[in-house]
């Protein structure tokens, strides 16, 4: 079982952590298909199977793919959106820096090769080296953009000095830089009546800073306002007051940010008002800022070493082979002819 399959896990019956393979093999042979559940009692799909250590597989994409697959069908909305997260944030392997490539190649052409020569092996070393991938160069070739989204996302900063400014990608010019809009907290502030009883988050996630004006987004426009910077919400912390600073000004109407402190005339730490807030209930929208209850709420992580699980099936009916590799490591298999049946251990 190779080493980055097995992790160690407590099994009943064991006082030590056993090593088992986290994807549960050797499977049980069963002649018909149908439901079961895996050692973190999750109902997966279970197919016919006559072979324990056999990967799933549909015997038309194997031939079309003609190579290792595993096949397993999406009975949930939290795995479907487990298993999209997972992969889509999963980074490549980091390639080597471009002046490493360029030099790998410098060293083995020959004294009369040409620059234009290398440049062409730079490029073709980049995409082998999956610096780019086929995908994302299919999709520069043929002008296709690399990413399409329902969703829409705008970044606000707030200053620790009263500032705040929103910040956006500049996408008619293709760069990457953010351009910042001529969008301030006096647009804010300074907003019409009609806007009065909205909050810093309500407007800029639900209207378009235009010109002179605030305007109502299409309905259809799903927006994200993430909000920076991102402090620490631990209340022990240096950043705590910050926060709270931050929460209060994203959540609450005002006019002046000074104004929010002032409660019954007596003027208050951003602390305090947060804390109020708190306690009275109210309930505001979700933010992208962090929360100190998910960041210390006690979680079952899926590779935890010291995880219960029911204890392994019987072992698993093993070939001659495997009997034979396990009793002789190393060791060639024995051969057997024509001549030899009737006289094999098989036999």
């Amino acid at each position: 079982m190779p080493g980055y399959c097995q992790v160690k896990r407590k099994v009943p019956g064991q006082q030590q952590p056993q090593l088992v393979c986290r994807f549960d093999f050797p499977m049980e042979c069963r002649a018909d298909a149908g439901i079961g559940h895996d050692s973190k009692r999750r109902v997966r799909f279970e197919a016919q199977r006559n072979d324990p250590l056999l990967n799933m597989y549909n015997p038309a994409m194997i031939l079309g793919w003609t190579a290792n697959i595993d096949i397993k069908p999406v009975l949930s909305t939290d795995a479907a959106r487990n298993y999209i997260a997972k992969y889509a944030s999963k980074a490549e392997q980091q390639a080597p820096a471009f002046p490493q490539l360029l030099s790998g190649i410098v060293n083995q052409m020959e004294e009369t090769g040409s620059a234009k020569t290398a440049c062409q092996k730079l490029l073709n070393k980049m995409l082998g080296e999956r610096t780019y991938s086929a995908q994302e160069t299919a999709h520069l070739l043929l002008g296709i953009p690399l990413v399409r989204a329902s969703t829409s996302f705008q970044t606000l900063h707030l200053g620790a000095e009263g500032g705040m400014r929103e910040l956006q990608v500049n996408e008619d010019d293709g760069s990457e830089d953010p351009d910042e809009r001529q969008v301030t907290g006096d647009s804010y502030t300074k907003r019409g009546p009609g806007l009065e009883a909205l909050s810093l988050h309500d407007v800029f996630k639900n209207y378009t800073w235009v010109k002179t004006e605030w305007r109502k987004k299409r309905t259809s426009t799903n927006t994200v306002l993430r909000v920076f910077p991102r402090l620490s919400p631990d209340p022990t912390g240096d950043q705590y007051k910050a926060y709270c600073r931050t929460k209060v000004l994203l959540h609450h109407p005002f006019r002046l940010p000074e104004s929010l402190r002032v409660v019954d005339e007596q003027v208050q730490t951003w602390a305090q008002i947060w804390a109020n807030c708190r306690a009275a209930g109210h309930d505001h929208p979700k933010d992208t800022l962090r929360c100190w209850e998910n960041e210390n709420r006690t979680r079952q992580e899926e590779e935890d070493d010291d995880e219960n699980v029911p204890n392994p099936n019987a072992p698993a009916n093993e070939e001659d082979w495997q009997v034979f590799a396990q009793a002789f490591p190393n060791a060639a298999l024995p051969q057997f002819g024509i001549d030899d049946l009737g006289m094999r251990p098989l036999d």
